[in-house]
């Protein structure tokens, strides 16, 4: 076993039931490597079931207030060097969109220099890069901060690679399969079959951000279900940010049609109920993960490029609805 300390970072304290699977498989992939591990994350029952050490990440300052969270994140790295004060650690970012959001740029830039205090090794695990990446100003702090580290950056895509050179990365780019794709490639075989028995119903994962855009493809979907007399299941993987959508969902359907059968699905069934499913209309990147795997139909709503490289690499394009079109837009779910 050798001498180190895998610190892990990744939106694991959002509640997102999806962000949490890279967790599990990295310690299938990598565990045997690592003396411990620390997980920097909401300690709910999905990471509580990992079994190892949870802690919460402490707010990083992004704005005027620089000072903001730097008594919490003294008290973190402390925590975090008392465990194994002379081993070496590695700071592992999980998967996760480098994108052109300047506020999550900074965000990434403080997360590094906060680590680097601690850490010695920073390892982009298979993450992806979306165009715009390298205009923001932000992006050039974090990529000389990056160059600046002893860094190990794998990529899921070409395209990734090539953000991060032209951004000005200096060091050797890998490129690999998902996480989490790869681990169930390795653990279930391939082809991928169905997990679970079809009960005959439509699997909907709904997402909140910028949910105006592709509601209509959520209804669109429902009013399939509707017509061809299946069930609605409306899946949140988040419940703290979707629950609500799922709600007012399921509610307009209820109005109009109260006996078609329809069930809420809280993140913590999300992927047994898409498993179950005849067809998953998802938004979430590990929704479409989830029910490409369990050997579910899947039909991905391309929120990021990060669905559309998936889908594309698995030559699944044609699999990719397109919210701008008008046959969408124009449906009246009430007219049915």
């Amino acid at each position: 076993m050798k001498n180190l300390h895998a610190v892990i970072a990744g939106s694991l304290h959002t509640g997102n039931i999806g962000d949490n699977t890279p967790v599990k498989a990295f310690i299938n992939q990598q565990r045997e490597n690592y003396q411990k591990l620390t997980i920097l994350g909401e300690a709910n029952q999905d990471l509580l079931s990992i079994g190892e050490w949870i802690i919460s990440p402490p707010p990083m300052a992004i704005g005027y207030h620089f000072w903001h969270g730097h008594k919490q994140r003294v008290e973190t790295r402390k925590k975090i060097n008392e465990q194994m004060p002379d081993i070496k650690r590695n700071y592992i970012w999980l998967g996760g969109l480098l994108g052109q959001n300047f506020y999550h740029t900074k965000l990434r830039y403080q997360e590094l220099r906060w680590a680097s205090l601690f850490c010695h090794t920073l390892v982009y695990y298979f993450g992806d890069v979306a165009p715009g990446f390298q205009n923001p100003t932000a992006a050039k702090k974090l990529i000389n901060k990056i160059n600046n580290f002893n860094s190990w950056i794998a990529v899921i895509s070409t395209e990734a690679a090539d953000l991060l050179i032209n951004a000005g990365l200096k060091l050797k780019v890998f490129i690999g399969i998902y996480a989490v794709l790869f681990d169930r490639c390795q653990s279930w075989g391939l082809p991928f079959i169905r997990q679970k028995k079809d009960v005959g119903a439509v699997a909907i994962v709904v997402c909140q951000f910028h949910s105006e855009k592709y509601i209509q493809i959520w209804r669109s979907a429902a009013v399939s279900a509707i017509k061809l007399g299946v069930q609605i299941f409306w899946i949140s993987l988040s419940d703290s940010e979707d629950m609500s959508l799922c709600q007012q969902l399921f509610g307009e359907f209820y109005e109009k049609y109260p006996h078609h059968p329809m069930e809420i699905i809280s993140a913590m069934n999300g992927e047994t109920k898409i498993a179950e499913a005849s067809v998953c209309v998802t938004r979430w990147f590990h929704g479409s993960i989830f029910s490409i795997t369990s050997g579910v139909p899947t039909i991905a709503v391309p929120y990021d490029v990060k669905v559309q490289r998936l889908f594309q690499f698995l030559n699944l394009g044609e699999w990719i609805a397109d919210p701008t079109l008008k046959s969408l837009n124009n449906a009246d779910w009430n007219s049915i």
